[in-house]
């Protein structure tokens, strides 16, 4: 038996992720962080898909919630991003605002802490003071 899939329009989320590492130096002196720079994470979700489009025929919260959790594999970020989607889902009053199409960029940091010992950024701090 052949399903028939249902033709017309869907509501749509697409969801975008990206990784960065970020890496900061902390001085253990006194405490002071600063940052290095960032740079794209190459090996982020890989071999995982970095975008999806998600075909949506109803907004039941668990049917939402468990769709974009499947893909995310973060339940704390799955909650917030379908929240959004819910909330905009509710504002469709008029016929023209019927469909719905959301997009989400999903930036996750690497933060990398690298530990300078108190005795090489007294050594650095003196040799500035000498020049």
């Amino acid at each position: 038996m052949q399903l028939r899939r249902r033709q017309g329009p869907f509501n749509t989320v697409a969801i975008a992720q990206k990784g960065e590492v970020e890496e900061f130096t902390l001085d253990e002196s006194d405490g002071t962080v600063s940052s290095l720079g960032s740079y794209p994470d190459h090996s982020f979700r890989d071999p995982l898909p970095t975008s999806i489009f998600m075909k949506f025929e109803s907004f039941s919260p668990d049917y939402v919630f468990q769709r974009v959790d499947d893909y995310l594999h973060d339940r704390d970020l799955s909650r917030l991003v379908t929240d959004r989607i819910l909330v905009e889902s509710q504002r469709r009053d008029s016929p023209q605002e019927r469909l719905l199409f959301m997009s989400f960029l999903v930036k996750l940091t690497l933060k990398v802490y690298h530990a300078v010992p108190s005795s090489i950024s007294t050594y650095s701090d003196q040799e500035s003071d000498e020049e």
